[in-house]
């Protein structure tokens, strides 16, 4: 499965989101990730993490935990589940 995370944090730069997300990369069951930043419109960064599906609840927990902490921070945050079906 995969989990897309977006937001848009303006005063983070690009390096502290990487470094913030870094840690999630080495989740149990997590076998990708790919921090994505927006050349328009929004929300400007996109993640988008490859997590076994018997761990994707445990992500999903702490990137709404991560999402609580930075709440100030980020707008237009979206924490949301996908399967591939074709």
């Amino acid at each position: 499965m995969k989990r897309l995370i977006s937001f848009d944090s303006y005063e983070a730069s690009t390096y502290d989101v990487v470094d913030t997300l870094r840690p999630f990369g080495s989740m149990p069951g997590v076998k990708s990730m790919e921090v994505l930043a927006a050349t328009e419109g929004s929300p400007k960064y996109c993640v988008v993490v490859e997590v076994d599906d018997e761990h994707d609840a445990a992500l999903a927990a702490r990137v709404d935990a991560l999402h609580r902490d930075y709440a100030m921070y980020h707008s237009n945050f979206s924490n949301r589940p996908f399967r591939k079906i074709g």
